[in-house]
């Protein structure tokens, strides 16, 4: 039996294109290009802005994309409230995530798992009957449809997508992004 408890990413780069290496040829592109330009300020901003735009929309995709994910029946194994109390410069808050732990069987193997989401934290909230809601869906027993990466059969999420909390979150990073572009659009017209 294997057990799979969010150890693995849910999109793996082929290590030819993992992210630290095309953030440095984007710094050395940046490099090169600054030479030939006269006003690079404004273009390196430009480059920056669109950087944080990419990014903003990978996510997005990552996220709706699970929604094509191949579906699969799984039972929920487990099914409790986790309360953790997290510090922080205020004294700290508590937080509860629900920990439900599903079984399916893909070819001839049996694997479980915990992860309920592509974003690792998206169900950790401050709210205990919002988490608690979430635990009377999925009780012990129940069958439950998953979706599994066809890319990777032990990597399966239980809730397909993200909550209105992260899409807002990465909306907010494209819309950062369009206005650094337009700030190095500025700059780069007016200096």
């Amino acid at each position: 039996m294997t057990k799979d408890y969010s150890s693995k990413p849910p999109i793996e780069l082929p290590p030819q294109l993992s992210f630290a290496t095309l953030v440095i040829l984007c710094l050395f592109a940046i490099g090169i290009i600054a030479i030939y330009v006269k006003d690079y300020e404004g273009f390196i901003i430009i480059i920056i802005g669109i950087s944080i735009i990419v990014y903003g929309i990978w996510r997005l995709h990552t996220i709706t994309d699970t929604f094509s994910w191949n579906k699969h029946n799984a039972t929920i194994t487990e099914s409790e409230l986790v309360t953790v109390r997290e510090a922080n410069e205020y004294g700290g808050q508590i937080i509860y995530y629900p920990k439900i732990e599903y079984l399916y069987v893909i070819n001839g193997r049996n694997v479980i798992s915990d992860r309920l989401s592509i974003i690792p934290h998206e169900y950790r909230l401050t709210d205990k009957d919002k988490v608690g809601r979430i635990l009377n869906r999925y009780y012990i027993g129940k069958e439950v449809t998953i979706r599994i990466n066809p890319d990777n059969t032990e990597f399966s999420i239980l809730l397909p997508g993200s909550g209105r909390r992260t899409k807002e979150h990465y909306f907010a990073i494209v819309l950062g992004g369009l206005l650094i572009v337009a700030l190095g659009v500025f700059v780069f017209l007016t200096l």
